[in-house]
């Protein structure tokens, strides 16, 4: 299992097992609340904004030897804002790598895709609303 922490914030996943949990404390270490997350999502990264909202990336399986990138922001208080999935083919795997966000409230995401024998690199932008 893998943990990272951040603003009070912890991920914990396990990438074999396609699962991810999210964990919020309070200054105080006292937990205010936790996700657990275990439709077949593989979680590679994930920040938190100054607002507190949390945005992650990863890679859904869709098909078999099939996975699209999957993102995803969860409020200060836990709640999912948004889940958006992107594909470059119907037949390739794709995934987030890296997630970050500017200060107009846009989101960017980093990731490879591998279709066949070709692999290539995408960066996708979006709004904070997904």
């Amino acid at each position: 299992m893998k943990c990272i922490q951040y603003q009070f914030v912890n991920i914990y996943w396990r990438e074999k097992l396609n699962y991810f949990k999210i964990t919020k404390f309070d200054p105080n270490g006292n937990l205010q609340w936790s996700i657990v997350d275990s439709v077949w999502k593989a979680l590679s990264d994930f920040k938190v904004s100054n607002s507190g909202t949390i945005y992650t990336t990863g890679s859904i399986e869709t098909g078999i030897n099939t996975q699209d990138c999957i993102i995803a922001a969860y409020s200060p208080q836990g709640i999912q804002q948004f889940e958006s999935t992107y594909s470059v083919t119907n037949f390739s795997e794709d995934g987030g790598n890296r997630i970050t966000f500017d200060d107009a409230g846009n989101v960017y995401v980093s990731g490879i895709s591998l279709t066949g024998t070709t692999t290539s690199i995408f960066t996708l932008k979006m709004n904070s609303g997904g």
